[in-house]
């Protein structure tokens, strides 16, 4: 009996423990909940994320969880989540990436997460995201080749509800049919071909890109719409391979663009080299060119070349030099440009039939909001020593923006031009006058100066292009010539150092001092004394002088005999330049002096007189006394 009743005893022990173990791995020991998910989604979306977090509410100190997944609702695909430990009562938020597997879906996304802890019972959670009604059409572009007529185009409906009563409409600038003009219907993601042809002769098209616009709308009104561009090539016959442009070379030469970048009024170097490629030659070829607004549909410029032939296998460079500078009033500044050039030759190789070939490069026109230039800067006359001049330019407002106070300042520093010239007001893509009266020095030098003119603002800044900084200054070469005097730096200083007397010599010391501040080399010459002098020589004809240095001179004049008083003559100097100072010397002459008036000024007369009559009384006694002898 005792071993019965210990039997049973440990037996309700064992039935307890497994009634507990039971009870405990049926419990739940996990709490899932969604923490966050979209509230709509497109059905294009691609993906989108579910948030949830999972608490672990079991009484061992932690558990070991795995996930599972499975869509319930919509064509997606859940990504796998890793396991996880989870503390007592921690919990841990996880986010799950749901893939859309297919566009075009309707209706809802859903699907279910399982967590698994190990030895309990599972614990699940769902997620439920409506799709959005979408209607949605699309229209493919295309292009119509050079040489066709007609392209395809594709009307698809993008969205996920069906569209019905598609209608097909077309318009732009290129007339064109399609084909059919009705779409019965479109299921989501279900496309349909259209056919486009052109409805108009290419040559009534404009050079470059024409565009129609094919449009699509549903009866609920979902529109879309694509484009339908032609090229039209600048060429008007067909290519037969043989004429070639094997280069064409933009570049600015002088202005303040660059390459493909053109201000207005650059001046532009074009190099094309064409080549005749095919067995025979080619001849007549015409060479013409030209820039061409895309959006206008009309040429900016539009030149051609003389003519030439070229044999088998050669080819010619041409070298085309213009000014941009025609209709710059009608440029827009977000406009297309294109530089195009073509050949055009008479093939011997296919019975003299034309060919043609064209290349062409896009040109960015440069039309800032703030930039004033200057062109055609122009002197009225020769710069003559002296004299007044008058120059004139265009002053071009080739901004975007009108400017207010514009004006320009000229300046020379040799010739001490410093002139501010108030221009006024100037519109955008238009021009004022700019006159100006400039004084010429009667000192100038002869030769060739550099007139300066700059720009400027209403806030006295000199314009410059954002493009590359360069400022709005302009050069005018003028040549300044015509009976300049420029006096040589000396001084000339002079004394009479001997004689002085009618017909005798005069010698004048002559002191020449270099008042200048580089060495030079003057050369003396004597004038303006022949109605009283026979000749003059020079000590010496040449000094060479450092600054401040001087230098004496002697000049020798030869009196005339029948000259007296005040009496002057010239002493030159001309430096290496040409340039010559003259300096006047007086001189005092006295008159050349008779026998006799030497005698009477020298108190001998008298003496003379006396011996005469004494020398008459002795004859006149002498004669008395013979003649009374003689008796």
């Amino acid at each position: 009996m005792k071993t019965k009743t210990t039997f049973i005893i440990f037996a309700s022990i064992f039935l307890a423990l497994v009634l507990m173990n039971f009870s405990s791995a049926s419990s739940p020991v996990l709490n899932m909940n969604i923490v966050s998910q979209p509230s709509n989604i497109s059905h294009d979306a691609g993906s989108f994320d579910v948030t949830f977090n999972v608490t672990y509410t079991g009484t061992s100190d932690s558990i070991n969880v795995s996930f599972s997944s499975q869509p319930t609702s919509g064509n997606i695909s859940i990504e796998d989540i890793n396991n996880i430990t989870l503390a007592q009562n921690e919990t841990k938020v996880l986010t799950v990436k749901v893939t859309i597997n297919e566009r075009y879906q309707s209706g809802t996304f859903a699907g279910i997460i399982v967590g698994k802890p190990v030895d309990r019972a599972e614990q699940s959670i769902t997620f439920s995201v409506p799709i959005l009604e979408s209607k949605q059409l699309s229209v493919s572009s295309s292009a119509i080749q050079e040489g066709q007529q007609e392209t395809k185009v594709v009307i698809k409906n993008e969205g996920n509800v069906q569209l019905n009563n598609i209608q097909i409409t077309a318009s732009g600038d290129m007339s064109v049919s399609v084909s059919p003009e009705t779409i019965d219907s479109l299921l989501p993601g279900e496309s349909k071909e259209i056919n486009v042809t052109l409805a108009e002769r290419i040559s009534y098209l404009d050079l470059g890109d024409n565009t129609a616009i094919i449009t699509a709308t549903a009866e609920d009104n979902t529109t879309a719409s694509g484009e339908v561009t032609l090229r039209k090539s600048y060429c008007d016959v067909e290519d037969n391979g043989n004429l070639e442009i094997t280069r064409l070379d933009i570049n600015v030469d002088h202005g303040f663009g660059k390459d493909e970048d053109w201000f207005p009024f650059d001046e532009i170097n074009v190099e094309v080299k064409i080549k005749n490629d095919g067995p025979e030659k080619i001849k007549d070829i015409e060479v013409e060119w030209g820039l061409y607004d895309e959006d206008e549909g009309k040429w900016i410029i539009e030149e051609d070349e003389p003519e030439f032939s070229l044999s088998d296998g050669k080819y010619k460079i041409l070298n085309i030099d213009f000014k941009f500078d025609e209709d710059i009033d009608e440029l827009v500044d977000d406009h297309r440009y294109i530089f195009y050039v073509r050949a055009t030759g008479e093939d011997r190789a296919y019975d003299y039939n034309e060919t043609c070939v064209s290349d062409s490069q896009t040109i960015d026109i440069q039309l800032e909001n703030d930039f004033v230039i200057l062109d055609d800067i122009r002197v009225s006359e020769d710069a003559l020593c002296g004299s007044d001049i008058e120059v004139s330019a265009d002053v071009w407002n080739i901004g975007t923006d009108d400017q207010e106070d514009v004006s320009v300042l000229i300046k020379n520093k040799e010739l001490g031009i410093y002139k501010k010239v108030e221009v006024g007001d100037i519109d955008s893509l238009d021009s004022e006058k700019l006159t100006a009266i400039l004084s010429i020095p009667k000192d100038a030098e002869q030769k060739n100066y550099t007139l300066e003119f700059i720009v400027y603002d209403e806030d006295n800044d000199i314009y410059k292009t954002d493009y590359d900084d360069d400022e709005a200054r302009f050069y005018k070469v003028i040549s300044v010539s015509g009976n300049c005097y420029i006096q040589p730096q000396a001084t000339i200083s002079a004394n009479l150092e001997s004689g002085g007397v009618a017909g005798d010599e005069a010698v004048v010391k002559i002191s020449i001092i270099n008042s200048g501040k580089e060495q030079t080399a003057f050369t003396i010459n004597v004038s303006g004394y022949s109605s009283w002098a026979d000749e003059a020589s020079l000590s010496k004809n040449v000094v060479l002088l450092k600054p401040q240095e001087s230098e004496e001179v002697t000049v020798t004049l030869k009196v005339k005999d029948d000259v007296e008083g005040e009496k002057l003559f010239l002493v030159s100097l001309t430096d290496s330049n040409g340039n010559t100072i003259t300096q006047p010397v007086s001189l005092s002459i006295e008159e050349k002096q008779s026998f006799w008036k030497d005698l009477w000024k020298k108190g001998y007369l008298w003496i003379f007189v006396i011996a005469n009559v004494v020398l008459i009384v002795i004859i006149i006694t002498l004669a008395i006394k013979i003649s009374l002898s003689k008796q």
